[in-house]
């Protein structure tokens, strides 16, 4: 509600951008359908909403809903949805390439940390291939050790990390998740399982995209950066604390990710075997 005071009009996942080091996305969509549905815990608090004229909210990428106090002027607001939603919607048509840009970048990394990339959008590697589809993004190597990396820029949670994970021990690899962001249960079963993560929180857009950038983070409070080339810091993190730990005892990662492939093959089987079971056809 706060929110709504200051902004005046909320674009639909705004809130989640807003809230979200204090919040879980769908923590943040509860709380908003609960408002909308006059069912706030504090009686009185209750959110209307909106859209611009003439268009209907649609159940698309970027659908035009937005939020906004009852008794709020409608005229006042045009505007306002009008920014939000073109930069929104730039945001999401550039989603894909913005992801290509920062697997490139978070790839420049691990070569200027002296690893050597062995492959790249691997399902196969050193005479062992996957048994799902797709792949990684890439294949690092130094000092003896392995990785398999994957990397996620979406403003959303993955939601296929578990597949991907799988990928990359099934070649042999040690897993890393470059991510922007994971719920605390989701990294809390990636260290369970031997898997690195390296969280960077800020979704990478490219250089040249700085000034519309700055807007999506002043006007929406995207978690956005705009640049060409991983930090040193950054570097130094990735190098320091995360992908460290895989030295120091690469036995235990091992018997980690295989305690994970173990696991998530059954659960793929039973799952099959249920999908069996219920066609009629």
């Amino acid at each position: 509600m706060e929110i709504v005071g200051t902004e005046k009009v909320v674009y639909r996942n705004e809130f989640r951008y807003r809230l979200e080091k204090q919040y879980y996305h769908t923590v943040t969509d509860y709380s908003v359908r609960r408002l909308e549905e006059g069912k706030a815990y504090n009686e009185g608090l209750k959110l209307v909403r909106t859209a611009l004229p003439g268009r209907r909210s649609t159940a698309q990428r970027t659908p035009n809903v937005f939020y906004r106090f009852e008794d709020a002027d409608y005229t006042s607001l045009i505007p306002i949805m009008k920014k939000k939603l073109e930069l929104s919607t730039f945001v999401s048509e550039l989603a894909t390439s913005a992801g290509f840009h920062a697997q490139y970048l978070w790839r420049d990394a691990f070569t200027d940390l002296g690893f050597t990339i062995e492959k790249e959008d691997a399902n196969d590697f050193g005479g062992k291939k996957a048994t799902v589809g797709g792949d990684i993004d890439f294949i690092a190597k130094k000092d003896g050790l392995v990785f398999g990396v994957e990397v996620k820029n979406s403003l959303e949670y993955p939601d296929d990390l578990s597949r991907k994970v799988q990928i990359a021990i099934e070649l042999g690899t040690i897993p890393v998740v470059v991510v922007r962001r994971v719920t605390w249960d989701v990294y809390g079963n990636l260290k369970k399982y031997g898997v690195l993560a390296k969280i960077y929180e800020t979704s990478i857009m490219p250089g040249s995209y700085a000034a519309v950038v700055d807007d999506c983070k002043k006007i929406l409070g995207m978690p956005l950066i705009a640049l060409d080339s991983i930090s040193r810091g950054s570097k130094a993190h990735l190098e320091e604390k995360v992908l460290a730990n895989a030295y120091e005892c690469p036995q235990e990662f091992e018997r980690r990710n295989s305690e994970y492939l173990s696991a998530v093959r059954g659960y793929r089987r039973k799952i099959q075997a249920l999908d069996k079971e219920l066609r009629f056809v």
